[in-house]
């Protein structure tokens, strides 16, 4: 279910908004309305991420997992890729191999 109005559904942000911390509490209690009107906001959600990429220090690891579920299920769309590109590094597991290739 994608992008659906009602409750839950597209957040109206400004270009000016896109980039301002403040509005990253507004954005993780979003993703929470998402959840229970079943609802999907691709926009507002990449935006979150965005912000977790610009403020790590604001990134909400409980909220990050909820907005990556909510993008799995959209599948076999790519929105679960689109978000994974936004992932904080420090998020993100790296997998090391004694087998791997070394440079």
């Amino acid at each position: 279910q994608k992008k659906k109005s009602g409750s839950g559904g597209a957040m109206e942000l400004s270009a000016s908004d896109r980039y301002n911390p403040e509005i990253v509490p507004s954005l993780e209690e979003h993703v929470d309305r998402q959840i229970t009107s079943k609802s999907f906001d691709l926009s507002a959600n990449l935006v979150l991420l965005r912000m977790y990429q610009f403020f790590p220090d604001r990134t909400n690891a409980d909220v990050l997992v909820k907005v990556l579920v909510k993008a799995l299920m959209q599948l076999p769309g790519t929105d679960f890729t689109l978000c994974t590109y936004l992932i904080p590094h420090r998020f993100q597991v790296t997998h090391t191999s004694d087998a791997g290739i070394r440079s």
